[in-house]
């Protein structure tokens, strides 16, 4: 059985020639009016973390935005396949080995940390708090945290093992690139809400239920800010 790691780095080797394009939420987010009392009216020359980058999508908005761009992934060679990315797309991304509860920058270093389906992903032994306490950390003060967060019902948990509570270690088979990683995904706006509270003040919550022709894809969409 082949690792997540290769897993994800041959799904994007195979799609490198391809083009990318932003998650719409995050389009919403960064470029709506809902989000703009929270969002800096310039975020140009500011700092942003793309947590979990994969295959670069959404460096193309960050880029038009003008902020200085940084990625983490979980291998070396998704880091390098990322930058080979960066050189097609023509971006300047600084990009590094990284984990959800483990992020190699100093306190107080970004002003936007985004996460789109990436901050839900757990390393054995470590819950989402430890996540949330990390991406604390390496906020400013006044930093923003966006991301997606798994509502149950959503695909990726079909034929899932439950944990406990709201944990579960994806098992889709062959179709699932992440099988046996440990997620967590939610049940209401209100666990979702309870979880950040910690970490996190003047959190807004949306909710994505979209059904592509049998793709059961449901979200909570969060945008936090640092407490």
């Amino acid at each position: 059985m082949k690792s997540i790691e290769r897993n994800y780095f041959d799904y994007y080797y195979r799609n490198l020639e391809q083009n990318v394009y932003p998650r719409e939420w995050l389009i919403r987010a960064l470029l709506g009016q809902k989000l703009r009392d929270m969002l800096p009216n310039d975020l140009s020359g500011l700092n942003a973390l793309d947590l979990g980058f994969g295959d670069c999508r959404n460096f193309p908005i960050l880029k038009n935005l003008e902020l200085n761009i940084y990625g983490t992934e979980i291998s070396k060679d998704l880091v390098n396949l990322g930058l080979e990315r960066c050189l097609k797309l023509d971006i300047e991304a600084k990009l590094f080995i990284g984990y959800n509860d483990s992020l190699p920058f100093n306190d107080n270093f970004f002003d936007l940390c985004i996460s789109s389906s990436a901050a839900y992903f757990l390393r054995n032994g470590i819950g989402f708090r430890s996540n949330l306490k990390e991406i604390n950390r390496v906020l400013k003060s006044d930093g923003l945290f966006l991301c997606s967060l798994v509502k149950k019902g959503s695909q990726i948990l079909e034929n899932a093992i439950t944990i406990k509570d709201n944990y579960f270690v994806v098992n889709r088979g062959n179709s699932g690139l992440s099988n046996g990683s440990k997620i967590i995904a939610f049940q209401s706006e209100s666990e979702v809400r309870s979880a950040f509270m910690e970490y996190f003040q003047d959190i807004r919550i949306a909710v994505s239920e979209n059904d592509y022709w049998g793709i059961k894809d449901y979200h909570y969409l969060v945008c936090a800010k640092k407490k």
